[in-house]
């Protein structure tokens, strides 16, 4: 695998538990915000400031995602 392919593949990985990420947090989904590893990140904190977490994390992922894609050269 190139140099570039692997770049395009973790761009997209990015891109997609960005969108994931973020779509939990604007449908406040209920098996998202049940995950054992979401309540390990929030600390237990109510529901509006991990939905708020959330929507940040997934921007942030695809903000990362489209900045590699960018630096790619494709």
């Amino acid at each position: 695998m190139s140099l570039t392919a692997a770049t395009l593949l973790m761009s997209g990985i990015f891109a997609i538990a960005g969108i994931v990420s973020l779509l939990a947090s604007a449908l406040n989904a209920d098996w998202f915000f049940r995950s054992a590893n979401v309540r390990m990140l929030t600390l237990g904190a109510r529901r509006p400031l991990q939905r708020i977490v959330y929507a940040i994390f997934g921007l942030l992922m695809i903000a990362a995602a489209i900045r590699l894609f960018l630096e790619s050269g494709v």
